[in-house]
């Protein structure tokens, strides 16, 4: 076993450099198998100097291990949960003054799986290279042959070979945003029915499932412990026991593009919200059925063109930049948990005749209001 090991940490980091494995780092992040390396370089050091203490341990102080990576002590803390929660390493303080010891374990099965989950990402992303190129490749030949038949044919009357190939191009549409800041995006009407695939110029979007939207928006589902190593997760469900902060969403966003997909973005929020550790864990169905409420108004926002609000209108691209600035400066369920509380003020203070339209408004001001130092909420 210890020969097995030694051999897949010599391929790991052979060299004592600030090197990492390709499909370890698609498989946990580049951030944990950075640090993983490290670790791995300093356990070679102090071994083949004799200096490692009973039992395999070493130490790394928090400024040692960021002279190696960069990363300071925040970034430090969460990858050593991560690691050790994936059974690759174990860490504790010893000794007087007390130091930050390591031990990296044995699991060469998971390690194996770890790696082996990252090389199926690398060849389903080169398949789907392969598949979009050849595609684009097919399209572009149709295109042409079109075209060139086209050109055969006479002219009308005051009409020009450039103006035929613009309407060959560019059929009629129907405008849509494009939140990639495109400002818009001609959207076929036939291909917004029945859920079809939506293309983008740059690829297709079709309905996703669980794990396909928590990579979209950055999430390695591995950050909960080594159990959805060999079965990922299918669902919200299966992260029930892990509320927002123990999900590990550090560095997560929503991409722009899940603004074409309503239900995609529920799911996402949903997610970043930790909704189902809140629904396993909260008693009262009243408090549920109003984040159920709220998430659904969120999506509509940010998928939306624009959306009406009291004082004119705000974009979907400018919903999903507020969105994603709230869940890295601060916490998403503590923002909708707080708004609850201003809502149930204002519907016992306020007479609303459009209760949804007058819930976005004031969702949005909440956004832009919230965690300000000097807070001043306007309604």
């Amino acid at each position: 076993m210890e020969d097995k090991l030694s051999a897949l940490l010599q391929i790991l980091n052979p060299d004592n450099t600030m090197s990492v494995n390709r499909f370890l780092a698609h498989s946990i992040g580049m951030a944990d198998t950075i640090i993983y390396s490290a670790l791995i370089s300093k356990y070679t050091y102090y071994r083949n100097c004799g200096k490692l203490s009973d039992g395999g341990w070493f130490y790394s102080t928090i400024e040692d291990l960021q002279e190696s990576t960069t990363y300071g002590v925040k970034t430090q803390r969460t990858v050593i949960k991560h690691l050790s929660e994936l059974g690759l390493i174990e860490s504790k303080l010893m000794g007087m003054p007390a130091r930050r010891y390591f031990r990296l374990k044995s699991n060469t099965e998971i390690l194996e799986a770890l790696i082996a989950k990252g090389q199926a990402i690398c060849d389903e992303m080169r398949m789907k290279s392969e598949i979009d190129s050849d595609n684009e490749n097919s399209q572009e030949e149709h295109r042409n042959t079109s075209l060139s038949q086209k050109d055969k044919q006479d002219c009308p009357v005051g009409q020009t070979r450039l103006s035929q190939k613009d309407k060959l191009d560019y059929p009629e549409r129907t405008n849509k945003f494009d939140p990639s800041g495109q400002s818009y995006i001609n959207l076929n009407i036939n291909n917004l029915k029945g859920n079809q695939s939506i293309n983008l110029g740059d690829g297709q979007i079709e309905k996703q499932n669980f794990c396909d939207i928590l990579s979209a928006i950055g999430y390695n589902s591995t950050r909960c412990g080594y159990k959805f190593i060999l079965k990922p997760p299918e669902s919200e469900a299966d992260f029930a026991e892990y509320d927002e902060a123990d999900r590990g969403i550090q560095g997560c966003a929503i991409p722009y593009t899940l603004g074409y997909d309503n239900k995609a973005m529920e799911i996402a929020l949903r997610f970043l919200f930790g909704y189902s550790y809140y629904s396993a864990h909260d008693t009262s169905e009243e408090r549920i059925a109003f984040v159920d409420v709220v998430i659904e108004f969120l999506a509509e926002m940010a998928c939306a063109e624009k959306t009406k609000i009291k004082d004119g209108y705000i974009s979907g691209k400018l919903v999903i930049d507020k969105i994603n600035h709230l869940i890295q400066t601060a916490s998403l369920s503590d923002c909708l948990w707080g708004f609850k509380d201003k809502w149930e003020t204002i519907v016992s203070e306020t007479k609303i005749k459009n209760p949804r339209s007058y819930m976005k408004s004031t969702l949005w001001n909440w956004l832009i209001d919230y965690k300000l130092e000097d807070f001043c909420y306007a309604f």
